[in-house]
């Protein structure tokens, strides 16, 4: 347990040198992000656009889900964007919050995709993307590739604020 909280601080003090454009403390593998992703919220194909990017087709072909069985959370369900900005608790129990439902009725039955918000004055990070599951252990099983992204908080206030419309 002590260790995972360590893990988490150095972690979080790598995450938030890389957001500023600094060389981190200690190494860091060539996978992390040297600057934020950007992220808009296309509302004409309703999906997230992280760094040019539909995220539901970047997971289709990385983490290989089938990406007719899942629609945009925002649109089907109520608050959603206001849970994207930490204004409201996350709609999922361990602290996840829904971004992909079901893709026939909106709702919560199947693995709805989700992720943990993590947020502070430098950076926003939506961590741990994978399945959420009521009949795992620990109610989630993360992706193997696309596990997280780092946002700008500016460029984040952005996307909520055009997401909302």
């Amino acid at each position: 347990m002590i260790g995972d909280e360590i893990a988490n601080k150095l972690m979080e003090r790598d995450l938030v040198s890389l957001v500023r454009h600094q060389a981190p403390h200690h190494s860091v593998s060539r996978t992390r992000m040297k600057k934020p992703s950007t992220i808009e919220f296309d509302g004409r194909n309703g999906d997230y656009v992280i760094d040019g990017v539909s995220l539901l087709q970047h997971l289709s072909r990385h983490e290989s889900i089938a990406a007719n069985d899942y629609q945009v959370a925002i649109g089907c369900q109520t608050d959603v964007v206001r849970r994207l900005g930490g204004a409201m608790p996350p709609d999922l129990q361990g602290q996840w919050i829904a971004i992909y439902l079901c893709g026939m009725c909106g709702g919560y039955d199947g693995n709805p995709i989700g992720m943990r918000l993590k947020r502070n004055d430098d950076y926003v990070m939506w961590s741990e993307i994978g399945f959420y599951s009521d009949h795992e252990e620990g109610n989630a099983i993360p992706f193997g590739k696309v596990r997280q992204y780092v946002f700008d908080p500016g460029a984040y206030g952005a996307f909520l604020a055009h997401a909302d419309r």
